[in-house]
């Protein structure tokens, strides 16, 4: 398999998974049609419009609970009835022995809701310059966040936003989409 150059990316629309850049020592894992499910994709880009969010400071079980009311509430105007979720977290502290997340949860939905405390209203998120890599088996979403990471070190890229992680089904089977969005400039 080629590697891209870094700065030589492509628009997430004519990206194909043949090139995809596969991190050192990483296996390249194909599916039954000789697809390649697990590599890293530069100069992607995320948009979505019509989000409901919830943003705060949660433990583990709290932020289980958060993600059910949120879905639970906006159910019947959403993507997918709730199945399609965008989660970042931009913090996290141990305090007192547990660990905090400083997280934002964001709900697509069909169109603009109305929408009270605790829960916000965005029009639209959208990440350029994006680092893209798809996880097909949610169990291996750590090992796939700590490669990213291991890949912005060794290439020297600066991060500019958190993770978004966009968790959907397809073909029936929970995965998830990790973008990044990267400092383009070459310093």
């Amino acid at each position: 398999m080629k590697q891209k150059n870094l700065h030589t990316g492509r628009n997430a629309k004519s990206a194909h998974w043949s090139e995809l850049l596969v991190l050192p020592g990483l296996s390249r894992i194909e599916d039954a049609a000789g697809e390649v499910r697990m590599g890293i994709l530069l100069d992607q880009m995320y948009e979505m419009s019509n989000l409901v969010s919830l943003s705060g400071r949660f433990n583990g079980a709290q932020f289980q609970k958060e993600i059910m009311g949120l879905t639970n509430t906006f159910k019947d105007y959403s993507l997918n009835n709730g199945e399609y979720i965008i989660t970042t977290t931009k913090a996290v502290e141990n305090v007192g022995g547990e660990q905090i997340m400083e997280v934002e949860v964001l709900l697509p939905v069909n169109y603009r809701v109305p929408v009270a405390e605790p829960y916000g209203y965005k029009s639209k998120i959208k990440i350029t310059n994006a680092l893209y890599m798809k996880v097909d088996e949610i169990t291996k979403l750590q090992d796939s966040l700590n490669m990213v990471n291991q890949f912005i070190a060794e290439h020297q890229l600066q991060p500019i936003t958190s993770a978004y992680l966009i968790q959907t089904k397809q073909e029936e089977k929970p995965c998830i989409e990790i973008y990044i969005g990267i400092n383009p400039n070459i310093i």
